[in-house]
């Protein structure tokens, strides 16, 4: 009887974290106030796989005395325009390109607990699109704090009970988008409806609403009166102009980051486990990026542990996870092997090590590293992908693998 040297193999899969429109595990941070008293740069973060959108915060002034909009961001960034008030930020404008460059989105975020901003009607609302489209987006203007980056998009965290205009606003907006890749998004309180963006989130288009689901009391520091599956998923099904919008669990970094509301992560992941309808969440916000880095909560910061939290929460949609219930590699004349399950975390496989074990009776470790851009299948069908080893590895010169994928 001739006997087959087997191998056991284990897979690992190194992917960039990014960005992902129909994922329930993203993360997005408000950058650019420094609430835990200092902050990285806007690169650092973007450095992160725990981060997948980062909204610039904030644009304060709408009209200042030269008629030209106010940013600030606590000091990254100081410089101004001559003869103006609005700053001109080199060092955030590449960042913003650092970030982009690994899949991250950028949004710049208009109001904020404080600043001076509203609208007086529907005409200057829109007029106001079109210069922020020309300064921070798409368009052309002699002032761009961010010079040649563009932000991905614009975020309302209006929060002065004056809800004139916005809708006017965001029309204007995607009008100017014109189908481009660029969102809008909105950051209202979690009580229904919200005092100053209720209007515009009835009678306008938005991709992501980020509820702050803390300082009140249906926060997810109440679970008895949290409001994610009752007031907000009825109005995106009654009454949202768009259907697929995205809601993100919106809570502080760190027990400093608000005056209540702050939960760890395990106590959400809790929380969002009982959701019995997760169609349209699209993960959790944090207010903000330096409370959620300097925030560490049983050795590993805040922002890693809410990402975790939501890659195991369950209900994983299609482009973020795709499980393979079963798998093999195909034999060779020299060897064989065989793998049970294999867990895909990325839609691409880039960077699969093939680790052969180890026991007395087998030949001496081995790494096989494969290199593969195929997208792995997400959908709930069996699908096989055929990538090349490396030279010299001890392993089948091509490696088949066969799985079923269940979403």
């Amino acid at each position: 009887m001739r006997l087959l040297h087997s191998l056991i193999f284990t897979l690992f899969i190194s992917s960039v974290a990014a960005y992902s429109t129909s994922a329930r595990n993203n993360v997005a941070v408000y950058w650019g106030q420094a609430s835990a008293g200092s902050q990285q740069s806007l690169a650092t973060y973007c450095e992160s796989d725990d981060v997948d959108i980062i909204i610039l915060s904030f644009l304060t002034t709408f009209f200042a005395s030269d008629n030209l909009p106010e940013v600030n961001f606590a000091g990254a960034c100081s410089d101004t325009f001559s003869g103006t008030t609005l700053l001109k930020c080199d060092q955030i404008a590449s960042d913003i390109s650092t970030c982009q460059s690994k899949g991250k989105k950028v949004l710049l975020s208009l109001g904020g607990a404080v600043g001076t901003y509203g609208f007086t009607d529907d005409s200057q609302a829109s007029d106001f699109a079109t210069t922020l489209w020309n300064i921070f987006g798409g368009g052309t203007s002699d002032y761009r704090p961010f010079g040649s980056s563009i932000v991905d998009g614009f975020d309302l965290d209006i929060e002065n009970n004056n809800p004139t205009g916005y809708a006017a606003f965001v029309t204007q907006m995607r009008n100017l988008y014109s189908g481009g890749d660029y969102y809008i998004s909105a950051a209202p309180q979690c009580p229904f409806p919200d005092a100053s963006v209720g209007d515009a989130l009835d009678n306008a288009w938005f991709d992501f609403v980020f509820i702050q689901f803390y300082n009140n009391n249906c926060g997810v520091n109440s679970p008895s009166t949290f409001n994610y599956g009752t007031d907000w998923m009825t109005w995106v099904s009654s009454t949202a102009q768009n259907s697929n919008v995205k809601l993100y669990v919106g809570v502080p970094g760190s027990s400093t980051a608000a005056g209540s509301g702050y939960v760890t992560p395990d106590s959400l992941g809790t929380l969002l486990s009982g959701i019995s309808d997760k169609s349209s969440l699209g993960g959790v916000m944090i207010w903000d990026a330096s409370q959620a880095f300097a925030n560490e909560v049983d050795g590993t910061t805040f922002a890693a542990g809410i990402k975790s939290m939501l890659n195991n929460i369950g209900d994983s949609p299609t482009e973020a996870t795709s499980t393979a219930a079963t798998s093999r590699i195909a034999e060779t004349s020299s060897q064989a092997a065989a793998i049970d399950t294999i867990i895909f975390s990325s839609t691409q496989a880039q960077n699969l090590f093939l680790v052969p074990s180890t026991s007395s009776d087998t030949a001496p470790t081995s790494t096989a590293v494969l290199t593969s851009t195929e997208a792995v299948p997400a959908a709930a069908t069996t699908e096989s992908l055929t990538v090349p080893t490396s030279a010299g590895a001890e392993s089948p010169t091509s490696i088949t693998l066969e799985t079923t994928s269940t979403i």
